[in-house]
């Protein structure tokens, strides 16, 4: 625990109102959060003790004083076995840097504390070792995938001042740190020693920058056995030195063996010479390597600089250097063997290629200012000869050489961008066609003023963390779309982390009071079957869809998100959010959205296109829309209908005397109502179905229909009822306006038709009576033990189903979370009892442990379980006099740790009262039982 916290508004530091600043003088050895309300000041050297855990909120800053008092700089030192969970965001990434004034820094902007320094039990030479000037402070163990936690989106500037006698400190340590410690998006900026020095150890890094360090870059030694890709530095002017020193110890192992890829290293100029600083990659004492994709320009001196014959023995076997690494404008040579030329046997220099790879601004690279843009041009040398990279599950494959391809992802968040020294965005206005391959780069700005298509033998590539903003029309009255026509093809593939959004450029302000049909939407036309054979799109001329390819392939959706859309592309036609009109089953829609459309949300019109994590969210008319003779599959679907706007969930429609006959097969539905008390008034049924759909309903959850669950409205459809249309009896249905299944339309036909079976009961979903657009928490995962855990569906092994173990599109994960309009909007739960598969690591306990936080608690609370080797394990909850409140039983467990969060409620979902609570976990024949406390 933080034993002493000082607060204080008399330090000259900047806050920001309502901040106050808390000096941290002690200790932590337990659990402590960093909110971004506060600046954290450190006075001291700070360490975290194992086992505790440090979190710092998104957009906190730490600031350090200059010394301690006696000469030594404060540090935040991670100690082996505790951790930092330092997550911030490119809006809002955590810094740490000097209390100094800017005035201060400006005039002397390195050495003004210490630095970052995290300590793991990863393998290094020698065993273990002691970090330099702090007495008993131990780093390296055994296990190669240890996890000290995370930096990401992290800053960390001004540092490097001495920690102990004559050592300067880098500014992020990596000391024996293993590979489940996540490394990305970090930058180190005019620190005084090294940018990052890892000390053996398996630690990753991606997206890492450095900027004009007094002393190297990146810097290797004692086995450090990493990976790198997407690295970048500016070595700088008079102060810097080298870009990458890479040592080892070749009589010991293990032997270093860093692999970077895709890096780009900027010197001062070749004009500078080596008076002012030296080569940019010197590699010595036996350490071998992999470095591919790589783009150094304006080096000082030499670009290679190969310093002993053990390390010339390695030259390509364990030393190997791409013949496709692009070196240009060098001052001496790409590779210095002048110091092993008398090795044998005789060494010779790698090939390497002398282009200039052509980046927009590397000219003004000092640190007295000018435009730095590291992107090669397109088409340039850094597009050809690009390394195949291994399929390893770290490397990404690129297209291109270096850390940039055109997405200049140190946009929002490096101190490059805080100085104003990175370029605008390119600001790129789109209308008309597109006929050959294109490319839409994150950093810039897409605006729609136009119906724009993508034209037969055309590919439009989106980056991941591309927005595309569309105006309410083209100055004719009709709204702009893009739209992919047939035998063209769409590549969005977003991440969840950085997704690709199509949405209104209409202000916040103006999207909140009138939140649809405000652009069109995303048009996609293949060549799959249909009704009639051809089709075309209402409201554009001469713009065909369908044809004989079931298994057409019009590219990829993944993680995109089409918001505030609907409006009218033509007379009396407003448009649906996504439109998939005769797509193929080989085209990807995974992980996609449509929120606030005024008509549907998804529409498909013939086609074979399947849907997988698909989400609806108050549109103006339907969800999910089918027709035409769709043939497609759905699974892990979510719907909000919503209250006065929306329409139904699903409107299901075929053409009975045509083919092919309309078949949709979907599972793992959840759909969402406002509340059967609503009544037919504001909407309609959940789920329509009509001119002779038929089709596969399994798994499905709906709840609070405002008034219909299922309307069967023809007896064309009323015909394949139970033969080639199924609504699966676990479906469960709750609290419903009318009926389960209305067949009041079908009362007459002949034969006589019978409804469905159907579960009325209560799915006991987190959070779903706050759906309206109003405001709320949504959360739609249902607790541990309600009915949706019970008589799951068995789906077909048909390769595109998933069989679960629940109802409904959600089990314990939450996977709208990071990406989904609600999570954006601070809408999304989080709280519920779940076991989170993804925070399980590769540690092996040697029997069962147990471990809770925080408690006391409000409202969650982590009970952590390690297990030595798999196990079925069972979590009870007791309240203080011995009454079981929750019981929950995981099968085969594999060996490592897990983690359950409990949301204080008990098994059928009702919150318990404060106080205090044992937990018990049973594994085999151990049993552990713990207490807690939940204050409200």
């Amino acid at each position: 625990m933080i034993r002493k916290i000082v607060m204080t508004l008399l330090l000259p530091i900047s806050i920001m109102v309502g901040q106050t600043v808390v000096t941290v003088t002690d200790t932590i050895t337990t659990d402590t959060e960093w909110t971004n309300d506060n600046i954290y000041l450190l006075t001291e050297q700070i360490f975290v003790m194992s086992p505790a855990v440090l979190t710092i909120q998104e957009g906190t800053t730490i600031k350090a004083t200059t010394d301690n008092g006696e000469g030594l700089a404060p540090a935040l030192v991670i100690t082996q076995g505790a951790k930092i969970m330092a997550e911030g965001t490119a809006e809002h990434p955590i810094t740490f840097t000097s209390a100094l004034s800017d005035a201060e820094l400006a005039s002397n902007p390195r050495g003004n504390w210490g630095g970052l320094i995290i300590l793991g039990n990863a393998p290094v030479v020698g065993g273990t070792n002691f970090v330099e000037g702090i007495t008993g402070v131990p780093y390296g163990g055994n296990d190669p995938h240890d996890d000290s936690g995370i930096l990401k989106y992290v800053r960390v500037w001004h540092g490097g001042r001495s920690i102990g006698q004559d050592n300067e400190i880098n500014g992020i340590t990596l000391a024996g740190v293993g590979d489940e410690t996540v490394v990305d998006y970090c930058e180190v900026a005019y620190n005084l020693d090294d940018g990052f020095e890892m000390f053996g150890g398996t630690v990753n890094l991606r997206h890492c920058v450095v900027l004009w360090t007094g002393d190297d870059a990146f810097d290797t030694d004692e086995g450090y056995q990493g990976k790198g890709q997407f690295l970048f530095a500016i070595v700088g002017d008079e102060n810097g030195n080298r870009a990458y020193e890479m040592d080892g110890k070749f009589a010991n192992r293990p032997l270093s063996y860093p692999q970077f890829a895709n890096v780009t290293l900027i010197g001062s100029g070749a004009d500078q010479g080596s008076a002012d600083n030296d080569d940019m990659m010197r590699i010595r004492e036996g350490t071998g390597g992999m470095f591919w994709n790589h783009v150094v320009v304006n080096a000082h001196s030499d670009v290679v600089d190969i310093r002993d014959c053990e390390t010339a023995s390695l030259l390509g076997d364990s030393l190997v250097f791409s013949a496709n690494n692009i070196y240009y404008n060098f001052g001496s040579d790409g590779y210095d063997i002048s110091n092993i030329s008398a090795c044998t046997p005789a060494p010779v220099a790698p090939a390497f290629l002398n282009v200039d790879p052509q980046l927009a601004a590397v000219t003004s690279t000092d640190e007295a200012g000018g435009i730095v843009d590291p992107r090669p041009a397109v088409g340039g040398p850094a597009f050809t000869s690009v390394d195949a990279l291994p399929s390893d599950g770290f490397f990404n494959q690129t297209t291109y050489k270096g850390a940039f391809g055109r997405n200049l992802w140190i946009r929002g968040w490096s101190m490059l961008d805080e100085e104003d020294r990175l370029p605008a965005p390119t600001v790129v206005e789109l209308a008309g066609e597109i006929s050959v391959n294109t490319t839409w780069a994150a950093g810039e700005e897409y605006i729609l003023a136009g119906q724009t298509f993508v034209t037969n033998g055309a590919t439009l590539t989106i980056e991941p963390g591309v927005t595309v903003r569309a105006l309410p029309d083209d100055g004719n009255g009709l709204a702009p779309a893009l739209v992919i026509t047939q035998g063209a093809k769409i590549m969005a593939e977003g991440t969840a982390e950085h997704p690709i959004t199509f949405t209104s450029a209409l202000s916040d302000a103006e999207l909140a009071s009138n939140p649809r049909g405000n652009w069109g939407g995303l048009i996609i036309l293949g060549n799959a079957p249909v009704v009639g054979g051809t089709n075309f799109v209402e409201g554009i001329t001469g713009v065909p869809y369908g044809g004989n390819d079931p298994h057409d392939d019009s590219g990829i959706l993944k993680y995109v998100r089409v918001w505030h859309g609907g409006r009218s592309i033509g007379q009396d036609n407003e448009i649906n959010g996504i439109t998939l009109a005769g797509v193929g089953d080989e085209t990807v829609v995974d992980y996609c959205e449509v929120a606030y459309n005024l008509d549907d949300g998804f529409e498909m019109f013939g086609g074979t296109v399947n849907l997988r994590h698909c989400v609806v969210l108050w549109t103006g008319d339907d969800a999910f829309d089918t027709d035409e003779g769709y043939q497609g599959k759905g699974q892990f679907l979510f719907a909000i209908v919503g209250d006065e706007n929306g329409n139904r969930a699903y409107e299901m429609d075929g053409k009975f005397a045509n083919r092919p006959l309309s078949y949709p097969q979907f599972a793992n539905v959840t759909l969402i109502g406002s509340g059967a008390d609503q009544g037919s008034a504001d909407n309609d049924d959940m789920m329509r179905i009509r001119e002779g759909t038929g089709g596969m309903f399994w798994n499905h959850v709906v709840v609070n229909a405002h008034s219909d669950v299922v309307d069967i409205r023809d007896c064309e459809t009323a015909s394949l009822l139970g033969d080639s249309l199924v609504f699966s009896a676990n479906n469960i249905y709750y609290n419903f306006g009318s009926d389960g299944y209305d067949i009041s339309n079908i009362s007459a036909c002949t034969p006589a038709p019978v409804a469905p079976a159907f579960l009325n009961v209560d799915p006991q979903l987190a959070a779903v009576t706050s759906t309206d657009e109003a405001g709320g928490i949504v959360d739609p995962r249902p607790y541990l033990g309600s009915p949706v855990y019970s008589d799951v569906d068995q789906l077909p092994a048909d390769g595109f189903f998933t069989q679960t173990n629940y109802k409904g599109a959600f089990g314990s994960l939450q996977w709208l979370e990071d990406w989904s309009w609600l999570a954006v909007h601070n809408r999304l739960g989080t709280g519920v009892l779940t076991v989170d598969g993804n925070k399980e690591t590769s540690l092996i306990p040697i029997k069962l442990s147990v471990s809770n936080y925080p408690n006391p608690f409000n409202p969650t609370t982590v009970i952590k379980y390690g297990i030595p080797q798999e196990y079925n394990v069972t979590l009870k909850i007791f309240d203080v006099i011995g009454n079981l409140v929750m019981e929950q039983t995981q099968n085969n467990q594999r060996a490592g740790f897990h983690n359950i969060t409990w949301n204080a409620k008990n098994q059928a979902g009702s919150a318990v009262p404060t106080g205090l609570y044992f937990y018990q976990v049973t594994a085999g024949k151990e049993v552990i039982t713990g207490k807690m406390m939940f204050i409200k």
